[in-house]
């Protein structure tokens, strides 16, 4: 999977996901090491 893809597949689960880290901080914060590392890999 290409990383255009993928970030658009985020974009478009984002709102999902906001709604997710609104119930539960600590999958936010794991979210955000997610991407970081999804995007150091893709570099």
């Amino acid at each position: 999977m290409y990383f255009n893809d993928f970030m658009e597949k985020l974009e478009f689960k984002q709102v999902e996901i906001l709604q997710v880290m609104a119930i539960d901080p600590a999958i936010a914060i794991n979210w955000d090491c997610l991407v970081s590392l999804l995007t150091t890999l893709f570099k």
